[in-house]
């Protein structure tokens, strides 16, 4: 994306939607892809999601773990164990969010190991759309889209959109 597309996902107060030159044709079944990582931000852009997107869509939450075992520290919880509390955390949120939402689209929640840029880099392949939490916007966090969404949205290979936390 250009400076104006960057500016606008960094300060928007509304949803950004960034959408690249060869975008595939639409179908029946949208399939969404919502990078959830815990923050309000990411719970807001679920929800957010589940209230924009159609019925019929499937909306997939993602929680890429990036916690692994210390090589030589036998206390070290193993990759296994972080993606289980990672599951259950996601779980959580996403049964928090669905319970608040009147009437929405399947949602279906994966986690997965990994660099997060990577990770939904790789989740999003097939996918129709992408949604991702912005930072919030105080002082500081004005000046911050997140590492993961700006990497997704400078180079994006399918729609994507940025929500920011006080988006309706």
């Amino acid at each position: 994306i250009g400076s104006v597309g960057a500016y606008c996902a960094r300060h928007a107060e509304v949803p950004v939607a960034l959408i690249p030159l060869d975008v595939p044709p639409a179908h029946d079944r949208l399939s969404v892809v919502v990078g959830v990582d815990g923050s309000p931000q990411s719970a807001h852009a679920l929800r957010w999601t589940l209230d924009h997107v159609r019925r019929t869509a499937i909306v997939n939450a993602v929680r890429v773990t990036t916690a692994g075992p210390i090589v030589g520290d036998p206390l070290s919880v193993s990759a296994d164990d972080v993606e289980a509390a990672a599951g259950i955390e996601l779980e959580k949120l996403v049964a928090t969010v669905v319970a608040e939402a009147d009437g929405h689209p399947e949602v279906e929640l994966l986690v997965v190991s990994g660099d997060p840029r990577e990770q939904l880099g790789t989740v999003i392949a097939g996918t129709d759309l992408l949604v991702v939490g912005a930072r919030g916007h105080g002082v500081i966090h004005r000046l911050m889209l997140g590492s993961v969404a700006m990497a997704l949205v400078h180079h994006p290979t399918l729609p994507t959109i940025v929500v920011p936390q006080h988006a309706a």
